[in-house]
């Protein structure tokens, strides 16, 4: 469908009101942030398509139109964002019980930073291998915003793990070979001394 010299010029005004909403309310992947901005930028433009002749001509009625197409984009993320990061934790509880092998990625076996890079690797996500690589350029996110997805590190004493957390106080973890990968509290015992704090990887 061909957009009017006027539906161009809405669509390049609501493409950069949307990205820079991106920025300052749900802020940006920084493990691939071209994962996370092209699905609102294509929706944007999905909304700046209807026929311009419908939007009044007057500044006050551009700017709501503005603002309901940004307020269906911004929905459209966060629906899209809530998918994925469902998608990547039933991958993690499916993989409960592989074997541990250090350096590993998968299929038949998985690190620490192996099973996080694995489990958002399927969606399109790609992390750095290792634990304090991931903790690099991941963004970082307050315990009290913790939600399933997010991926949980620890690093004090010299220790250096990361696993993913799936809810209800529970992880995902591929701990060392004795024990494989583990469904376990994400603060208990050993984990509790260590923690370091939480990552996000979809904002």
């Amino acid at each position: 469908m061909l957009i009017s010299r006027p539906g161009r010029a809405v669509a390049r005004a609501l493409i950069p009101a949307a990205l820079l909403a991106t920025s300052l309310g749900l802020g940006t992947a920084p493990a691939d942030a071209t994962v996370v901005l092209r699905p609102i930028a294509t929706t944007v433009l999905t909304q700046a398509a209807v026929p311009v002749a419908a939007v009044p001509a007057n500044s006050a009625a551009l700017i709501a139109a503005r603002r309901a197409a940004l307020a269906r984009a911004v929905a459209a993320h966060r629906a899209l964002v809530l998918r994925r990061t469902n998608s990547v934790v039933a991958w993690a509880l499916h993989h409960v019980g592989a074997h541990y092998a250090a350096g590993a990625t998968g299929p038949w076996g998985f690190d620490c930073s192996g099973l996080t890079l694995a489990a958002w690797r399927t969606q399109g996500v790609h992390l750095p291998h290792y634990s304090v690589a991931q903790y690099s350029v991941i963004r970082h996110v307050s315990l009290r915003a913790l939600r399933p997805g997010d991926l949980l590190f620890y690093f004090r004493n010299g220790a250096h793990h990361v696993s993913i957390y799936v809810g209800r106080g529970l992880m995902v973890s591929a701990d060392h070979p004795s024990v494989g990968v583990r469904l376990e509290p994400f603060l208990f015992s050993w984990f509790g001394t260590h923690f370091t704090g939480v990552g996000r990887v979809l904002n």
